[in-house]
């Protein structure tokens, strides 16, 4: 079907307070111009939500890490990012420009438990070709950056869920801002040695 944005729904909780988000966000959907599609799509997407990864996870089982992203085949980043409520909207089509400056696309995007937590996935249209030379994997790179980047200046966070790690340890600073020098400290103090988790948190 050819739809501007389809939206999946899903509640949880006893019998009467379901039956009652649905009516009341079924209502408010129906003023803003949504058209109900039944619960066929979004049983559907639930039964399958898993598949893409599970499809990854048997494709890379058999190679070895030190060869598993040297083809980059596997051109996708899932970004998990905490926004200002009155931020997402706008940061949803600002990103949706960014990607496309890249040629890349966003495959998903979706609000988790709390309405400022906003995660999306990028990915390449072309994901699973060749690309010898990494300039594929480099746009994704600076893509994803760039969204990094766009969380930041509009006031969130740039991962809600895994914490900064290794990945992210570039832009810790502008994460943490005054209290990076304070958890360096800390770190310093419990762990002088740095034997726990080495440099993750941009704390190395």
């Amino acid at each position: 079907q050819d739809l501007p944005c389809l939206l999946y729904l899903v509640f949880e909780g006893n019998h009467e307070e379901v039956r009652a988000q649905v009516a009341r966000s079924g209502a408010e959907a129906m003023a803003g111009g949504a058209r109900d599609l039944g619960p066929a799509l979004a049983q559907a997407y639930w039964d399958d939500r898993h598949a893409r990864a599970e499809r990854w996870r048997d494709s890379i089982r058999p190679v070895a890490p030190t060869r598993r992203w040297s083809g980059g085949q596997w051109r996708a980043d899932y970004l998990h990012l905490s926004l200002p409520l009155g931020a997402v909207l706008d940061y949803k089509r600002q990103a949706e420009a960014i990607v496309r400056e890249h040629g890349l696309m966003i495959q998903e995007a979706a609000v988790w438990t709390d309405p400022r937590l906003f995660s999306v996935l990028v990915a390449d249209p072309q994901e699973g070709g060749r690309d010898p030379r990494g300039e594929r994997q480099r746009s994704l790179g600076l893509a994803v950056d760039r969204l990094l980047e766009l969380t930041l200046e509009m006031g969130g966070g740039i991962e809600y869920c895994h914490g900064i790690g290794l990945k992210l340890a570039h832009l810790a600073e502008r994460e943490w801002g005054d209290a990076l020098p304070l958890a360096r400290r800390l770190k310093a103090a419990l762990d002088p040695k740095g034997t726990l988790n080495p440099g993750k948190l941009g704390l190395g």
